[in-house]
């Protein structure tokens, strides 16, 4: 039978130690609104500021608004709307939530593992043509697992720089159906070609990617499996 003494001893170093586990990880909470004015004066914009010390995992985003953006250190960074949704894991920072009329709360919590992370978007040829997709918020650097395009042109990965999509990809899949510019191909930033685009790097940064639409195409599709690279 254990000493009794050196159980309790050992019973109560194991709490703390689960004790200070536990106080590491932390739950956030960003909020932002905004009420329409009236004549006697403006909008009335709700939120705090919140500072981040490190990455944080965005556990779920609730919208009750048309749009918003996150802003982090005072620019711009990343806007979702009905057809744009935001996911990811956010970096560092002091971040600000601004809304249309209504308001949005983002989840955060810094304490879990980073997840795997998909990228993707849609979108349909014709009078009434539509897109729907993610940006997704890389507070680290993630690579390229797998990948699916369902369509005859190709897709392209961009990065968003100051909440604003640039115009040449990061990478680039061309595809075997695209008989004019000789796909299949893969290429980076700098139309260097590549073997495949499965184990390229994305990030740290913000990320959106577009599916191309061919002749033959009503809807085209794409998504790209991420995963945070070893430590």
């Amino acid at each position: 039978m254990g000493n009794p003494r050196y159980v309790l001893v050992a019973s109560l170093a194991m709490l703390f130690v689960c004790s200070s586990l536990t106080v590491q990880a932390t739950t956030y909470v960003l909020s932002g609104s905004q009420k329409a004015g009236s004549i006697s004066g403006g909008p009335k914009i709700g939120g705090k500021a919140l500072t981040l010390k490190k990455p944080a995992v965005i556990t779920k985003v609730n919208r009750q608004a048309e749009s918003f953006t996150l802003w982090k250190d005072g620019k711009a960074f990343v806007s979702g709307d009905k057809d744009h949704e935001v996911t990811g894991l956010l970096p560092a920072g002091r971040y600000i939530l601004k809304t249309s009329a209504g308001k949005v709360s983002i989840h955060l919590n810094d304490g879990i593992k980073p997840p795997a992370i998909t990228l993707w978007a849609k979108q349909k040829k014709g009078p009434n043509h539509w897109f729907k997709g993610n940006r997704v918020v890389l507070g680290q650097a993630y690579s390229i697992t797998n990948f699916r395009y369902k369509g005859t042109k190709g897709v392209g990965i961009f990065a968003v720089v100051n909440n604003q999509s640039t115009h040449r990809p990061t990478y680039l899949h061309i595809s075997a159906h695209n008989k004019r510019e000789k796909g299949p191909r893969h290429m980076d930033a700098k139309g260097k070609q590549l073997k495949t685009l499965k184990g390229k790097v994305l990030g740290p940064g913000v990320f959106t990617c577009t599916p191309g639409l061919g002749t033959a195409d009503q809807i085209v599709e794409a998504s790209f499996q991420l995963k945070i690279t070893a430590q």
